[in-house]
């Protein structure tokens, strides 16, 4: 059972999670693939140009951070967005993210952070 979070710093917290899980550019676009509804990982590695690997890791955090459902048909999995909610924080983001492109490619902090996550 999930644990209520009542207090504005677990809140915090969790948001802070929430949108790190949104930070990588991978998980970000399988997310936004899922937009137009389920696809399967040989769809997903097709449309990504990566590795199946490489996807299933992404994967794997998607659905245990509760962003994806999967099901199995046969031995294929197919994924979805677990809230379509999701679609709408997705085209948001965009929305925002476009006119503030070469501010958040030249942030350093941004930067930094970035390279201390790959360690």
């Amino acid at each position: 059972m999930r644990q209520l979070i009542t207090d504005q710093v677990g809140l915090d917290a969790a948001a802070a999670d929430f949108f790190a899980v949104l930070s990588s550019p991978i998980r970000l676009a399988v997310l936004r693939l899922l937009v137009d509804g389920e696809l399967c990982v040989t769809e997903l590695v097709r449309a990504l140009g990566i590795s199946q690997p490489r996807l299933s890791n992404h994967l794997a955090c998607l659905r245990t951070c509760g962003f994806v459902s999967v099901r199995r048909q046969g031995t294929f999995l197919y994924y979805t967005l677990a809230d379509r909610r999701l679609a709408e924080i997705l085209h948001l983001g965009v929305d925002l993210a476009a006119p503030s492109h070469a501010a958040l490619a030249g942030c350093d902090v941004l930067r930094r952070e970035q390279v201390g996550s790959k360690g």
